[in-house]
């Protein structure tokens, strides 16, 4: 049996925070005229949701929730089962370590099979 392998991090995946922000934003909005400061505030942020006025922002509070493993070539989480589904194949080992057997191996799609040259 050979060496199962391990991802390495800063090559297969890397290391980051989630986070968890509490964030102000200050706009100023002219010309509504709105009787329910609810409406005053739900349109404000249509409006800074849309692009059609600006704000100035502020983290108000931040707190780590848990580190996540992130693939390195995608930003992506990194799923350690997929990557190690394709690692064995491309060192032609099934998931239990040993060397794929003929029928477990991929095919080429130009590869002939016996009843190719049999009459049906």
């Amino acid at each position: 049996m050979v060496g199962l392998p391990e991802p390495i991090e800063h090559i297969d995946y890397y290391i980051d925070e989630l986070r968890r922000y509490t964030v102000t934003i200050e706009v100023t909005i002219d010309k509504l005229k709105e009787d329910d400061e609810v409406d005053i505030c739900s349109k404000a942020v249509d409006l800074f949701r849309d692009g059609s006025i600006d704000g100035d922002a502020t983290i108000v509070y931040s707190e780590k929730i848990r580190d996540v493993e992130l693939d390195f070539k995608t930003d992506l989480p990194f799923n350690r089962a997929e990557w190690q589904k394709a690692k064995y194949a491309e060192m032609e080992l099934n998931e239990s370590g040993n060397p794929l057997r003929p029928h477990e191996k991929e095919r080429s799609k130009s590869e002939k099979k016996l009843e190719d040259f049999t009459e049906k």
